[in-house]
């Protein structure tokens, strides 16, 4: 049994009952969501281009814009399970967005307070 062995499961669809309106609106949403996802990265890389190497904590954008397209990856998964059961490979596509956010979380934690130093000093002077 492989990551792309499809003949012992059923996809998602039949658990819908193949109902178009239900499958229509899962389609939908999993497809928008993952175009908004996927244009966060773009966004981040055309704003980290914009700034060059001006940008304090550069690596925080990255792993924060990686993240969120593993998200849109899982979205795009989920469309396709409902045709194709796919689930191993699914189940290894959410492992490594786990790693992706427990990674982004664990690295972005320590900015916290270097941030809001930064922040708000930036206010006082501006004040």
């Amino acid at each position: 049994m492989g990551y792309f062995d499809i003949n012992n499961f059923m996809p998602h669809g039949m658990c819908f009952l193949w109902r178009p309106e239900l499958v229509g609106m899962h389609v939908i949403a999993d497809l928008a969501i993952a175009l908004a996802y996927f244009s966060i990265p773009i966004t981040i890389m055309m704003f980290l281009r914009r700034l060059e190497r001006a940008l304090p904590f550069r690596w925080a954008f990255i792993m924060f814009g990686i993240f969120i397209l593993c998200c849109g990856i899982n979205h795009v998964m989920n469309i396709i399970v409902l045709w194709y059961p796919l689930y191993y490979l699914e189940a290894v596509l959410k492992l490594f967005t786990a790693a992706a956010s427990i990674a982004t979380a664990v690295l972005m934690l320590p900015l916290v307070p270097v941030l809001l130093d930064r922040f708000t000093r930036l206010s006082e002077a501006e004040g």
